[in-house]
């Protein structure tokens, strides 16, 4: 981050170099209508990137010493968001974390997506029968989590290979994609025909 230097300003506290910033804010009181407040701000800029160069905001690494032995379980970068009290604090949505991929401007963008999931695995023991990419799990005691995923501010399309949710005919399916549920493995059927 180059010449690092910090500041207060009121309850935040403000780490900046000279290409970017991080902010943490200490309390804050009740917010003011249409207001967004964060609690932890990293601002970080690159100007151009050469040829098969890469760029991450924040980087998060979590590493256990394989010798170590029985821990419960590892992960690099764990969020929770509370709700407490008789009411609940907003009309919206509570969601642990979320994340967006914004692209503007006069360019022909590559792939992009909001998340990517790269599963690394070069190890030579055993294989456990529980591996994938995204792990759902159920805490609590009321267990009101009953949709896999819900798609919103989608409109469901007539015979049409272009948009995200189309109606279409029967279609034999050509294809399965393996899904597990508790120790029992599943297939969703799905076709590789467009509607």
């Amino acid at each position: 981050m180059g010449n690092l230097a910090w500041e207060r300003k009121g309850d935040d506290i403000v780490f900046k170099g000279d290409k970017g910033s991080v902010k943490v804010m200490q309390t804050f009181g009740p917010l003011a209508a249409s207001i967004e407040k964060h609690a932890f701000d990293v601002n970080a800029f690159i100007g151009k990137m050469a040829a098969g160069s890469g760029f991450v905001g924040a980087n998060f690494i979590a590493t256990a010493n394989v010798a170590a032995g029985s821990g419960a379980w590892l992960s690099g970068i764990f969020a929770k968001a509370y709700s407490v009290g008789a009411t609940a604090p907003v009309t919206g949505y509570i969601s642990a974390a979320e994340f967006e991929c914004s692209i503007s401007g006069l360019q022909n963008p590559p792939a992009h997506a909001c998340i990517v999931l790269n599963m690394v695995d070069a190890s030579t023991g055993s294989a456990s029968s529980q591996n994938a990419y995204i792990f759902l799990r159920q805490y609590g005691t009321e267990a009101r989590a009953n949709n896999f995923l819900w798609i919103a501010d989608h409109s469901i399309g007539t015979n049409s290979g272009s948009v995200l949710i189309s109606s279409t005919t029967a279609r034999t399916h050509s294809h399965s994609i393996k899904i597990l549920v508790g120790s029992t493995p599943y297939w969703i059927m799905v076709t590789s025909t467009s509607p």
